[in-house]
């Protein structure tokens, strides 16, 4: 098993922020066009604080564990932060092969896509 795969194997025994959110303020919702793989980001924000957030996906564990990062990171920040928010910005635990790339991207893409068709729930 190589050192990459040990770090998914590795992360994905903690995960805590996976599955759909009742009443969230904001859902970002994306689909990959390189792997078909498609996420869900559910956001609270109360204050323009980020009180709550969670994600749900279609895809590889991956795709998991960067939504897991990116979550731990926005969690009781200013909304506004989330506009930050890219892959060349954020700096990731995993040390992921350009082969996979594509899955970090899906990630990043279903928040800053998300913020151009940004839909309120309440």
């Amino acid at each position: 098993m190589d050192d990459f795969t040990k770090q998914l194997a590795e992360g994905m025994k903690n995960i805590k922020y996976e599955g759909v959110m009742e009443n969230p303020t904001h859902i970002f919702d994306w689909k990959s066009s390189h792997c078909g793989d498609r996420a869900k980001l559910f956001i609270r924000v109360e204050n323009d604080i980020i009180v709550e957030a969670s994600y749900e996906h279609l895809g590889c564990a991956l795709n998991c564990l960067v939504f897991e990062e990116i979550i731990g990171h926005i969690l009781n920040k200013p909304f506004s932060e989330i506009l930050e928010i890219s892959r060349d910005s954020f700096s990731l635990s995993l040390d992921v092969p350009q082969r996979k790339m594509h899955c970090v991207d899906l990630a990043f893409d279903t928040i800053n896509k998300g913020l151009l068709q940004d839909r309120p729930n309440n």
